[in-house]
This record gives structure tokens, sequence and C-alpha cells, in this order.
């Protein structure tokens, strides 16, 4: 993939917090959001996809190579991804201050 695409220009990693505010609305009184798996699962699904449609289709951060994406989960059984985004060599930045 190195040759292909270059060198990766980003490592992002996202992790599903309990207290979004799309969660804390549906549950129900007196349940915790440990309560409910499939709703993290969910909440966090709908939020991984937006982020990789702005960054793969929308080029928030350029124009987009390609990404490897690996899905875990955290001790506490709360779902996280990590990403690599390969940009184009012209969309990469070159500086700190361009970062």
């Amino acid at each position: 993939m190195y040759k292909e695409l270059g060198a990766p220009t980003f490592f992002i990693t996202m992790m599903c917090r309990p207290t979004w505010d799309e969660i804390k609305v549906e549950l129900l009184a007196g349940q915790d959001s440990k309560d409910r798996p499939d709703l993290l699962g969910r909440v966090f699904e709908l939020k991984n996809r937006e982020m990789h449609s702005l960054v793969t289709a929308e080029d928030v951060m350029g124009r987009c190579n390609g990404y490897l994406s690996v899905r875990e989960l955290q001790k506490r059984g709360l779902p996280h991804v990590h990403d690599i985004i390969f940009l184009h060599k012209d969309d990469a930045p070159r500086s700190a201050q361009e970062y």
C-alpha cells in the first residue's frame, strides 16, 4: 500500500463517548449508557460514517487517495476506531504550520 499511496498523512483515533447527547436522549429513566450497548454501537457507527464521509467524499482535509480503518472494543466494551488517511501528495501538509 505504501508504494501505491505514499506515506500516511494522518492517524486518527475516534472513541465512543457514553455522554454524547444522542445517547443520553434515548435512555429511559433510571437507565445508564452501559445498559444499552446496542444504542452505543448504533450512535458510534453513525458518527463514524459521518467522519469517513467528510474525509473521503467531501475532502475536508484534502483529496483522499485511500484510508485504512480498524475497529476495536475498549476494555469497558466501548467501540473505537483507528484510521490511517492517505491524502494526495499535493494536498498533504508539509510543515507544522500547515497542520
